[in-house]
């Protein structure tokens, strides 16, 4: 195969559904491939020529614009993508000028309503984000970030907060198996009060230690300690 004997075509890409899965594509090409004259059941598959980085795959979408390499001597085609920046890169990389100079958007597709990204930023650090509501960030402060919905868990330092980002009413998250221990301490501790309570001078504290030993009786495990939400009203 010799590069110089090959024609060089620019197409627009009009169905992605390889059925071997490989990412051939078919296109419209001035004065190579028509949809509109030929059948498009019977336009040839044209082959992906490079995908970069090692068994990397990104699938271009209807309407994209492409190179053919097209040769005589052969009946195959090969493609690569003409480059466009697309308006959610675009977003990414303008922020500032430090956002242009050293951004890396690794994935943005828009997904029909949803776009998904993975990218580095200056501003934003690494983020692997799913719609405008649902990501992971690593921040350039240090902080790691998740979101779903209107829940969100902040791991700064030593510290886990989880909560409730609407109302910015987040509390720290605390360690399951110290709490675990000090609340089973607590009980033990409430039932020989309650024990030594029964006498004539303490009997009426008896109700009450036995109400704290009732209100601790689930088992305390780590898993009967997990909340759901952990907001303050």
């Amino acid at each position: 195969m010799n590069l110089k004997d090959f024609k060089i075509i620019p197409g627009v890409v009009i169905d992605v559904a390889d059925p071997k899965f490989i990412g051939r594509v078919k296109a419209d090409a001035p004065g190579l491939f028509n949809s509109e004259v030929m059948n498009k059941e019977g336009l040839p598959w044209i082959y992906p020529f490079v995908m970069p980085g090692y068994q990397r795959f990104s699938k271009l979408n209807n309407g994209s614009k492409i190179w053919i390499m097209t040769n005589n001597d052969y009946h195959e085609f090969w493609y690569w993508p003409m480059f466009e920046l697309n308006e959610d890169t675009r977003n990414i990389i303008s922020k500032d000028e430090s956002n242009y100079q050293e951004a890396e958007v690794l994935l943005s597709r828009n997904m029909g309503d949803v776009s998904v990204y993975i990218y580095y930023s200056p501003s934003d650090g690494i983020m692997i984000k799913q719609g405008e509501n649902t990501f992971i960030q690593l921040t350039p402060d240090n902080k790691i970030i998740t979101k779903a919905g209107d829940g969100q868990v902040l791991i700064e330092n030593n510290n886990v907060y989880i909560g409730d980002t609407e109302t910015s009413k987040m509390q720290k998250t605390v360690m399951g198996d110290n709490l675990v221990q000090m609340l089973n301490a607590l009980k033990s501790a409430l039932e020989q009060l309650q024990t030594l309570s029964m006498g004539g001078y303490t009997a009426n504290l008896t109700p009450g230690f036995a109400q704290a030993v009732q209100a601790l009786q689930v088992p305390l495990t780590n898993n009967s300690l997990l909340t759901k939400k952990t907001n303050v009203d």
